[in-house]
């Protein structure tokens, strides 16, 4: 097995802004929920 050499760590300085983009992307997966679901049955019935 290989290890990685290096860690990431966020920068402190930058939790704000990476907040903001988590809390768009989850407000985009709740708006795309409703398509998902309906194409997946799509797929189902066909």
């Amino acid at each position: 097995m290989t290890r990685a050499k290096q860690v990431f760590e966020p920068d402190p300085n930058m939790l704000g802004h990476y907040r903001a983009r988590y809390e768009t992307y989850l407000d985009l997966i709740g708006a795309m929920r409703d398509f998902w679901s309906r194409a997946e049955m799509r797929k189902t019935v066909s």
